[in-house]
């Protein structure tokens, strides 16, 4: 045999041997030791989290880590003091791993990564004002000023299958999220905490106001996120993450302030590849619902720019630009083809008033496409008041006077020859019923226009 090999196999098999050791180590520890690590772990987390925990058997979870050592703990329960009256776990994991590597093993006990898997995590606010968060609260007041986040005490912590539900009924917002997987991952250095994240989520929904529904509806996202948290600042920034909604990209830069009293944020979003239906998905589920009167086909470029405060009720600034090239749109009345156009959607048209449906716009700049055989142009068609909508628009269209045929339904006359210049300036409502005025003006041209009655 070849001595090289022969080096290497006794190396393996050392490596080998001593890891077997380890765990049957580890296996033994855990076994006589059964109560008192329960009871240990119990006092730990009660310490972080000021509440009740409660723990399953404790056991060596080498198979379901491999390669890596770990404790596993069945039936893992967090419940804040309240429990009794509202009967809703805090936490609740059917497993939970607290993995160690070998090396940390051999030289810090220290936990590198705590997984928990198929469970559900509660944060809520119920009806007589009592918010389970005083929990983490709690732990957070008992922590010196002088001390400083060092992320080295800190394990990596992963979600399998894990439901994460949050409820504020006072303040409109429900959030239901399954986090497949999550993996996040801590590294400080002077001053500057960085967050890395590997996300895998099912949204059931997102919604800030539940009264207008919520947002991401039936979605799904992916992402590997890289965060920056300035300690000092205090501020989380983030800058080009591409985030999957639906296996669709969406590049995200943004900057969130944590101080107290001033929580302002900005966040800015683009797609190169969004399309109408997913668009849709994504908005809250009432402003969705008036969209899909309307099918568009073909791919958007977007972006999107919110600024606003993280405080309750205050409603952020919102303008989202968009631009379709060869695209199609359908209504119940008509059809326009090979569309395209740039757009524009503001939630605050008029500076100094409340941003609201009422004070929102949409609007369409460079409009061109076909209807029938017809080619239609629009230099602008402005939606103001997405509440009771109100369209201003400019139509123009130079066509053969016999394209007009199929239009018109007629049985009687017929065009021939010659073409018709229309051009049109509308301002009215958009729905059936509605009382504001409508004014049309322009001008019809026809040129060598000839007809036939057919009787």
């Amino acid at each position: 045999m070849n001595k090289y090999l022969k080096k290497t196999l006794i190396w393996v098999s050392i490596v080998i041997g001593v890891f077997l050791l380890l765990l049957a180590a580890l296996s033994i520890y855990v076994t006589t030791n059964n109560e008192f690590l329960k009871r240990k772990l119990s006092e730990a987390i009660n310490k972080r989290t000021s509440g009740e925990t409660q723990v399953g058997e404790i056991s060596t979870g080498f198979t379901e880590t491999f390669p890596f050592l770990s404790v596993k703990i069945s039936d893992l329960t967090i419940r804040d003091s309240a429990y009794a009256r509202h009967k809703i776990d805090l936490l609740k994991a059917e497993k939970a791993f607290v993995r160690i590597s070998i090396f940390r093993l051999l030289f810090n006990v220290k936990p590198d990564r705590v997984i928990l898997e198929n469970g559900r995590i509660n944060i809520f606010k119920d009806t007589t004002g009592f918010d389970n968060t005083y929990v983490f609260k709690t732990a957070d007041k008992e922590k010196k000023e002088s001390d400083k986040p060092d992320a080295s005490k800190y394990p990596d912590v992963q979600f399998k299958n894990m439901v994460l539900d949050y409820k504020y009924p006072d303040r409109d917002k429900d959030h239901n999220l399954l986090a497949r997987n999550l993996l996040v991952k801590l590294e400080h250095d002077k001053g500057i905490l960085n967050i890395k994240a590997e996300i895998d989520f099912f949204v059931n929904q997102i919604a800030f106001n539940t009264k207008k529904g919520g947002y991401l509806k039936k979605s799904s996202f992916k992402s590997n996120l890289e965060l920056v948290y300035n300690t000092q600042l205090k501020q989380l920034s983030f800058n080009k993450q591409t985030i999957y909604f639906n296996d669709l990209p969406y590049v995200f830069t943004g900057m969130f302030s944590l101080v107290q009293g001033s929580p302002d944020y900005t966040l800015s979003i683009r797609s190169n590849k969004a399309s109408y239906d997913e668009i849709t998905r994504i908005l809250p589920e009432k402003v969705s619902e008036k969209l899909a009167m309307y099918k568009v086909k073909g791919d958007f470029i977007a972006d999107a720019t919110i600024k606003g405060r993280t405080s309750y009720k205050f409603k952020p600034l919102v303008a989202i630009n968009f631009k379709l090239d060869n695209g199609s749109v359908v209504t119940k009345d008509f059809t326009l083809d090979k569309s395209q156009f740039t757009g524009r959607y503001y939630n605050q048209v008029e500076r100094g008033k409340i941003r609201d449906d009422l004070n929102s716009s949409i609007s369409f700049y460079n409009v061109k496409g076909k209807m029938e055989n017809i080619d239609l142009k629009a230099d602008s068609m402005v939606i103001l008041n997405l509440k009771k909508p109100v369209l201003k628009t400019h139509v123009y269209t130079d066509l053969a006077l016999k394209d007009l045929n199929s239009l018109s339904g007629s049985s009687t006359m017929r065009f021939t020859t010659g073409r018709a210049v229309v051009d049109v300036q509308y301002a009215g409502p958009m729905t059936k019923g509605d009382t504001v005025s409508t004014t049309m003006n322009g001008s019809i041209t026809i040129k060598d226009g000839g007809m036939t009655y057919i009787p």
